[in-house]
């Protein structure tokens, strides 16, 4: 079973989140756990003030609640904006047929 860790921030102003985008493009995978497998940035593209960090884990770091990682992200982004922070375990994954 595969975990994310969506990290949602939606800033107070476009020119803080032009600050909250710089700050997520400097994020960097040294000396993150092994189970840590990506680190994702997502622009909600009908929303000019919203962005995403997606964390992608092999397992689940803290078992039955988010990760250090991603509670200290979402403290640090909330200086730019509000917040939302959730955790999601696959259950299903539908693929075409000979699909990867």
């Amino acid at each position: 079973m595969r975990w994310i860790e969506f990290i949602h921030v939606r800033a107070f102003s476009e020119e803080f989140r032009a600050r909250a985008l710089k700050e997520a493009k400097a994020l960097s995978m040294k000396d993150a756990p092994e189970m840590l497998e990506s680190i994702g940035l997502w622009d909600r593209s009908d929303l000019p003030t919203d962005l995403s960090i997606l964390l992608r884990w092999t397992e689940k770091p803290v078992p039955g609640a988010s990760s250090s990682i991603g509670l200290q992200l979402a403290e640090n982004f909330s200086r730019f904006g509000w917040v939302n922070h959730s955790v999601w375990a696959d259950m299903v994954m539908i693929q075409k047929e000979g699909g990867k």
